[in-house]
């Protein structure tokens, strides 16, 4: 925990916070109000502060808003982090206001959400008080050194490779690791999500019965993952839906009406919702009945399996476009390009189709240079192919008979950077459906901190998955149809 002093209208106040929270948490906590009408979003720049001490660098957008004042130490306060102690002067020649009264110290309690993707591992910090997310951390899932995917994973417990204790080791050191860069305490409550195959071996339970037909788990869960644990673990539909994907519907069912993100709060209504990763699923509620089915999708949406591939994140090239024929990325973070995550990928295609490099058949005669060190293959091409024949077939699937006046929300650590009109274009989702995308970054992410800070709707959750329509996809040979015809771009 890091000390931050926030000095205000003759007052003091010293409280302690996890690293990197912004000023703007911290002064609101401290008891003053400021000005911020674009909601701490950093487009309206009223947020001004001084602050000294332990701060990040100012960002392209702080520098745009305040340029020669950060010299003189002025901040925006929803854009700078202290990283370590700090000092903020607040209402000193800017336009900041004061809360009438001064509010009593908060006590601030934090608890931790958790998304264990099969790929990657993703945990952020709540305030269990406010709702609010604080920070998040990352990290590749060690697991992975059996198997891409939930059946090479399944297979190597199954065949002896290695044990579910092993297995389960290795997750939950993972997630132990994430849950003290965030500075959380060992025994903060936590609710983690993930599909079927992922809880099971969280919870050191033996997956192999996923892995043949009928595919049923041992353990649908539903409830804390031991005795003295407070870990919460959200009940699953099936072998192949998770309450990930649950924890994402729950997320556009009562995750709000901030439309900066694409969230609406739509339990009284009906949506598509696409849930993009390692497995894709995909639920259809209709304002009754939810139907849901998945279909396995490989990793190559989340930059695993691509040969310049990489997780969205700083050094990532998350969107490519085509100006005058000349082909511009933008870099998460800036600087030079790292590699390129999926939503990079999903427009490189997309551009190469237009510029005729590649068919529709994903015939790709040399590599496609993005930069001087990031390339797309030929190999690259068809892993894509592959993912997005799957989920679109399971889409086509699902949402047969639905209107397509619905609204689609596309879900997925990477699918805040997705270009809708990139995925109508390679054929992830359907034309008709480009106009009425939502994309809502990582819905299970969202879903497991609504789950956290509401216990409520762990039983509503529960409910929905106990009363989901759930189609298999495994074996169909009408899926496997599908999937032939979703295949050309």
């Amino acid at each position: 925990m890091i000390k931050i002093t926030v000095h205000f209208e003759n007052n003091s106040r010293e409280l302690s916070f996890p690293e990197s929270v912004t000023l703007l948490e911290a002064v609101r906590c401290a008891g003053a109000a400021l000005y911020a009408p674009c909601g701490g979003e950093g487009r309206c720049g009223g947020c001004r502060v001084k602050a000294a001490g332990a701060l990040s660098e100012p960002d392209e957008l702080e520098r745009e808003r305040l340029g020669d004042l950060i010299s003189g130490g002025v901040r925006l306060a929803c854009r700078a982090r202290a990283v370590g102690d700090a000092e903020v002067l607040v209402g000193e020649g800017d336009k900041s206001v004061y809360a009438s009264e001064m509010l009593a110290e908060p006590t601030r309690e934090f608890g931790v959400a958790l998304d264990i993707g099969t790929t990657t591992v993703e945990a952020s910090l709540v305030d269990l008080l406010t709702g609010e997310r604080v920070r998040t951390s990352s990290s590749s899932n060690p697991q992975s050194v059996w198997g891409a995917d939930v059946i090479s994973r399944i297979s190597a417990v199954s065949e002896g490779k290695t044990d579910v204790s092993e297995m389960s080791s290795l997750v939950r050191g993972c997630a132990d690791m994430l849950r003290g860069k965030l500075g959380a305490d060992g025994g903060a409550p936590c609710v983690a999500v993930g599909n079927t195959v992922m809880m099971s071996l969280f919870a050191c339970v033996d997956p192999s019965p996923i892995g043949r037909a009928p595919f049923v788990p041992r353990e649908l869960f539903g409830g804390y993952i031991a005795s003295g644990e407070n870990i919460f673990l959200p009940r699953c539909v099936s072998g192949f839906f998770g309450s990930d994907a649950m924890a994402a519907v729950i997320a556009v069912m009562y995750g709000g009406s901030e439309a900066a993100d694409g969230w609406s709060k739509t339990a009284d209504g009906g949506f598509i919702l696409c849930d993009l990763g390692t497995n894709g699923e995909v639920a259809v509620y209709d304002g009754e009945t939810l139907r849901v089915c998945s279909a396995a999708a490989g990793p190559a949406l989340e930059g695993a399996g691509i040969s310049c591939g990489m997780r969205a994140e700083a050094g990532a090239i998350d969107s490519v476009t085509i100006n005058a024929g000349e082909v511009r990325c933008h870099v998460i973070g800036g600087g030079e390009a790292r590699g390129v995550c999926g939503s990079g990928l999903i427009d490189a295609a997309a551009c190469m189709l237009a510029l005729g490099t590649i068919d529709r058949g994903g015939t790709l005669a040399e590599p496609f240079r993005l930069t001087d060190t990031v390339v797309i293959t030929q190999d690259d091409i068809r892993a894509l192919m592959l993912a997005k024949a799957a989920i679109r077939a399971a889409l086509d699937i699902a949402s047969e008979g639905v209107p397509r006046a619905l609204p689609l929300y596309v879900s997925g650590g990477f699918a805040a950077g997705l270009s809708a009109r990139s995925c109508a274009r390679i054929g992830l989702i359907p034309q008709e459906l480009a106009g009425n995308v939502r994309f809502i970054g990582n819905g299970a992410l969202r879903g497991a901190e609504l789950m956290l800070t509401r216990p409520e709707l762990r039983e509503v959750e529960a409910r929905f998955a106990a009363d989901a329509v759930y189609t298999e996809l495994s074996g169909s040979p009408r899926f496997e149809r599908q999937f032939l015809r979703s295949l050309e771009f």
